[in-house]
């Protein structure tokens, strides 16, 4: 599929240590699901809005200035993000800690999967619906069976991949790296999963090496 060319495609993954700041351990919960909340039911304009508004504090006009578009669009936008936010943002006192076991133990599975090629564990982690999307890419897959057609093809021999576990937008993730013929791995992209009921239910992969440098990851490693 593609996205329209009026998407924003390049709002990058947030580093889970840029939540925690000590002036902010108090709304530390809050912020973090309102940032998951956003990134899963958000199309990708009204997230841009949201992150400059709500989170980074820009005001309208520089927003629309950035975006390309109107003060009044950009109040708009932020108006039905939040809206649709009180619709669907989960309860922080019914909500596990985004670092719980299950979280890393499907983190574990999927990073000891594409390090040792092994398809059918791959298979076992995808749900039936599952999503992923690359940005700075417009095009997605939806569905297991198309997922899993693109991963296979990417997922190679044995010992040429390595994957760094982390965390972004307050879910687990994992950053790739690719060996190259000199022997050296270098960076290839930071995939956020989205993890439901014990499974992988979105995967963005930001394809962007400089990414890893807001992680405070190498580019590459012997």
């Amino acid at each position: 599929m593609r996205a329209s060319a009026a998407d924003v495609p390049w709002l990058q993954p947030l580093p889970d240590a840029l939540l925690d700041p000590a002036s902010v351990v108090a709304a530390r919960g809050s912020l973090r699901l309102a940032l998951v909340a956003a990134l899963q039911h958000l199309p990708a304009r009204q997230r841009a809005v949201l992150i400059l508004r709500d989170v980074l504090a820009w005001r309208a006009p520089e927003v629309a200035a950035l975006l390309g578009t109107s003060t009044a669009a950009v109040k708009s936008s932020l108006q039905r993000a939040r809206a649709r936010l009180d619709e669907v943002a989960p309860d922080e006192d019914l909500v596990e800690e985004p670092e719980g076991a299950a979280d890393r133990e499907v983190l574990d599975r999927y990073v000891a999967a594409f390090e040792n090629a092994d398809v059918d564990t791959l298979i076992g982690l995808l749900q039936d619906g599952v999503e992923l999307e690359m940005p700075p890419y417009l095009e997605w897959y939806s569905g297991r069976k198309d997922v899993l057609r693109f991963l296979r093809a990417r997922v190679h021999e044995k010992g040429t991949l390595r994957m760094l576990r982390t965390r972004a937008n307050g879910q687990p993730a994992a950053a790739m790296y690719v060996r190259d013929a000199d022997g050296v791995f270098r960076g290839h992209s930071v995939q956020v999963l989205t993890v439901a009921a014990g499974s992988v239910a979105r995967i963005t992969a930001f394809l962007d090496p400089e990414v890893l440098v807001r992680f405070g990851l190498p580019k590459e490693m012997p």
